[in-house]
């Protein structure tokens, strides 16, 4: 297999094709990248980055293209379970490219600005942390504080419904 171009006097242990799979930490590939880089400045970097943040910080390294290991992996689960409910294939790839289209743009938008940058573009506008299941009985306060904070926050039933026809933030 050919071999990128080394320094002077030095063979390249990375060869041409840029699929040399790495299955390592985050802060283990950030590395690696910059050490690519550095070494192999016309190799293509692709990279598979574990969240948002990480391909954001590996966009800045200089990677060629990274691939978020989070968002695929919730993309196909989410489509799977769309066509398992009976979802029609077109109606499932609609929506997948329109959740793929915001995603990019937001990407983009996160890299000229910061990690909030682009919020509009998910779904409800809003990131907000929910549970991973539904609550069986209702919270308690625990202090006053809290309790404060539940009488301020606003009801359930005042928010608008999500969408179903769309998989949660990504």
């Amino acid at each position: 297999m050919p071999h990128a171009a080394a320094p002077a006097g030095r063979q390249s242990p990375l060869p041409c094709s840029p699929s040399l799979p790495l299955y390592v930490t985050k802060e283990a590939t950030t590395r690696i990248v910059e050490l690519a880089r550095r070494e192999f400045p016309l190799t293509p970097i692709l990279a598979r980055s574990y969240d948002r943040q990480h391909a954001i910080e590996l966009i800045k390294r200089g990677v060629d293209d990274q691939m978020r290991e989070t968002f695929e992996s919730g993309m196909a689960f989410s489509s799977d379970a769309l066509r398992r409910l009976g979802v029609p294939d077109a109606e499932v790839a609609e929506m997948a490219g329109a959740i793929r289209r915001r995603d990019a743009e937001r990407l983009q938008l996160q890299l000229c600005g910061d990690i909030s940058s682009g919020i509009d573009l998910m779904h409800g506008g809003r990131w907000t942390p929910a549970p991973l299941t539904r609550p069986k009985k209702t919270g308690t306060a625990l202090n006053e504080e809290a309790a404060e904070a539940i009488e301020e926050a606003p009801s359930s039933s005042s928010r608008s419904p999500p969408d179903p026809r769309v998989p949660g933030p990504g």
